[in-house]
């Protein structure tokens, strides 16, 4: 497993992401989860991937939400290059990614998420399945989360058309129902530099 330089940039960033899935954090994958700030808080990319509660999400300041990219940039819109580094980066996390059918369930320590690439490779975009079988995603950085019923085959986003490639199964193997203290557990982690 390599660590992508955007992660050793910020260290603290990376961290703190890693301390909150080795503690057995699962994405809620409700819709009614999410709030106006969250538009603020992560890109499409950090939404589909880790899905964190903007709780969680604040604990990052808006430098270290830079993260959320994982080493992924416009230019780079090829599906075998996005999925590669989606398993590799995702991966430094403990978390474990496959691809699946568009059909699987996710059980309760996964998540799903489709990939998308633009018709020229040059680009990429990214939804996740909520529990309640809708799909969403962040057209752009200051838009509301967009919601679909079904998984479409094409998506409009950032002004560009894309066409779906696959989706992926995400699992954290430590997964499990976390306590009412957890986010108290990773603040005192992250005050403490970890």
């Amino acid at each position: 497993m390599m660590i992508d330089e955007a992660f050793i940039k910020n260290f603290q960033a990376y961290r703190r992401l890693k301390d909150i899935f080795e503690n057995g954090y699962v994405p809620s994958r409700y819709l009614s989860y999410y709030s106006e700030q969250t538009v603020q808080l992560t890109n499409a990319l950090g939404h589909a991937a880790f899905n964190l509660t903007d709780p969680l999400l604040k604990l990052f300041s808006r430098e270290e939400r830079g993260i959320f990219a994982l080493g992924l940039h416009v230019g780079e819109g090829r599906l075998d290059i996005i999925k590669e580094r989606l398993i590799n980066n995702l991966s430094c996390f403990g978390l474990e990614v496959k691809p699946c059918k568009k059909n699987a369930a996710a059980d309760s320590q996964s998540w799903k998420v489709a990939i998308f690439t633009d018709e020229f490779g040059s680009d990429y975009h990214i939804l996740k399945q909520e529990k309640s079988g809708i799909w969403t995603h962040k057209p752009t950085f200051y838009q509301n989360l967009q919601a679909e019923t079904n998984l479409p085959m094409y998506i409009d986003a950032r002004h560009h058309e894309y066409i779906f490639g696959e989706t992926l199964m995400i699992t954290n193997p430590k997964g499990r129902e976390v306590s009412d203290n957890f986010l108290s557990k990773i603040e005192e982690n992250s005050r403490l530099g970890y």
